[in-house]
């Protein structure tokens, strides 16, 4: 599956695998997200046309920000535009 997002981000996302990926964008990608192209596992994800996709990271793989003090690694993205199976 791939969606795009209001700021021109594209993501690919694997859901047999449970990984997704920011193909390209606008500005950098997050810290959280790595590099553009680089596979990365999350835990959840929840995406749906007009709202914001919720991207939560994988603790193994991603930890918290430092100072936080609970939660899960997450990432929100801008409004999804599309979305293409």
């Amino acid at each position: 599956m791939k969606f795009t997002t209001a700021t021109g981000s594209c993501y690919e996302v694997n859901q047999d695998s449970k990984q997704i990926r920011r193909i390209n964008g606008v500005k950098d990608p997050q810290p959280r997200q790595g590099k553009d192209g680089e596979w990365k596992s999350y835990m959840d994800l929840m995406i749906k046309v007009g709202a914001s996709a919720y991207i939560f990271w994988d603790p193994k793989t991603t930890p918290l920000l430092e100072g936080s003090t609970g939660g899960a690694p997450s990432t929100i993205t801008s409004q999804v535009m599309s979305i293409e199976s």
